[in-house]
């Protein structure tokens, strides 16, 4: 029994002596494999240090901690990614996942197999793109990029973040508006989509999250968008006409003391001014606003012949009459405005859509040159240019304080349509298409 306790002994002293000599053989390697991992990181680089190594593959560290002093140029991703090419190189690895921060001045290098690169290795490259595309508009100041939520992604697709976080350092231009645009433009160029920015120049950081995408067509919700409008006690009406990306309604308000009187709808042939023009005369209708339109092309506003509440007007002589009423009309609510002033609370709105303003102005052209007959029986002939264009100029420039709202449909708003710069007073705009450098000048300066 003595020999056989014995024989235990030594073989568990002997084990325990072979497990002492190879932890001491690997942890002396690995300290000489540390070692020489720090050499190589202090001779590369002036002034950085290896602070940690570990996950070690045949004698080599696989994940490195480098302390960064302030001296080198942790900011710059050009100098960055030469310094994790070198590091991946010296591990034997194809790449590197990075976790830079400059704030603390230190990086965190992990070797990754290229081959065969895991979802985190697919956000790490996409992360480390991202943030060289925000670079060159943070230069001279430091920079950090967050993703801290990724969309759903397809295998061996490039991973899209579904928020961007940017912390930057102090700069002077993030309180500007084109800047922040630019930031806007920028993520959508070059990852895609559109993008909406939260600013916070205060604290020097911004939010970028992905616009919503557009439906193709959204109906009209009919009279039920009003049903809880006041209409009798409604002095500021607004007509919608379509909902925005966060699907909002959105439309023009009009009435007392409005800054935005008038309206200018531009779009080519069926590119959707018509339905802008019907949405706007149902609204207007279901609130009890008089409506008057010019149907120059004799069908876009026919749906509304007959409609209670709506005149429209489509021969040229109709056209001429309707326009000078609504002169009169204008001159006389401005009387009694004058007389009373507060006359005006007691005034609904009025609605003048004129559309297709070429084609309205070159059938009244025509009516001006063609003889007519005055009172006596007796031809005559007009000179000058037509009267009635210089009524929708006057419109234009003085309805305000008449509560008389004009909707112009153009297809472009070149300045020859509109008399002394009468394009000026129509605040409210829309665009039914991406417009030309030209006409995006025209409409939104």
């Amino acid at each position: 029994k003595e020999l056989h306790w014995a024989w235990w002994v030594a073989w568990i002293a002997g084990g325990f002596a072979v497990l002492v000599t190879a932890i001491s053989l690997l942890a002396s390697r690995r300290n000489s494999a540390r070692e020489r991992m720090a050499q190589f990181v202090e001779s590369s680089y002036a002034g950085m240090k290896l602070e940690s190594a570990a996950s070690y593959k045949k004698g080599v560290p696989q994940k490195v901690t480098l302390k960064v002093p302030g001296t080198l140029p942790d900011h710059d991703s050009l100098w960055r990614s030469e310094v994790e090419k070198r590091m991946a190189a010296r591990m034997g690895a194809l790449k590197v996942r990075s976790k830079w921060n400059p704030k603390k001045g230190r990086v965190v290098l992990t070797a990754a197999d290229a081959s065969k690169p895991t979802a985190r290795d697919r956000q790490e490259d996409a992360l480390q793109r991202i943030e060289r595309v925000f670079r060159p508009l943070f230069r001279g100041t430091e920079l950090s990029v967050k993703v801290p939520e990724w969309q759903p992604t397809i295998e061996d697709e490039r991973p899209s973040p579904n928020k961007i976080v940017l912390n930057y350092g102090v700069i002077l231009n993030d309180g500007s508006e084109m800047w922040q645009r630019k930031i806007e433009v920028t993520a959508g160029l070059k990852l895609g989509g559109r993008w909406r920015g939260k600013f916070d120049p205060i604290n020097d950081r911004a939010e970028l999250e992905p616009r919503p995408e557009l439906p193709d067509m959204v109906r009209h919700p009919g009279v039920s968008i009003y049903e809880n409008i006041d209409i009798e006690n409604n002095p500021r009406p607004i007509l919608y006409y379509g909902i925005n990306e966060d699907s909002k309604p959105i439309g023009w308000r009009i009435g007392q003391k409005t800054n935005m009187p008038h309206s200018l709808c531009v779009g080519a042939t069926g590119g959707g001014k018509t339905n802008f023009l019907r949405n706007v005369i149902y609204g207007a209708v279901a609130q009890g606003i008089a409506v008057f339109g010019c149907d120059p092309k004799e069908f876009e506003l026919s749906p509304f012949i007959g409609f209670p509440g709506v005149y429209i007007a489509s021969d040229p002589e109709d056209m001429a009459a309707m326009l000078d009423d609504m002169l009169q009309l204008m001159y006389d609510r401005n009387r009694q405005i004058k007389e009373d002033p507060t006359a005006a609370k007691r005034m609904r709105p009025v609605l003048l859509i004129l559309d297709e303003l070429l084609i309205l102005r070159m059938r009244l052209k025509k009516l001006w040159k063609t003889p007519y007959l005055d009172e006596s029986g007796n031809t005559k002939k007009r000179t000058g240019n037509p009267e009635w264009l210089d009524n929708i100029t006057m419109l234009l420039a003085l309805a305000r304080s008449s509560m008389i709202n004009v909707v112009i449909g153009v297809q472009r708003p070149d300045a020859t349509l509109f008399e002394d710069g009468a394009r000026d007073n129509m605040q409210h705009r829309v665009a039914m298409m991406r417009l030309s450098p030209q006409g995006s000048q025209m409409v939104w300066d």
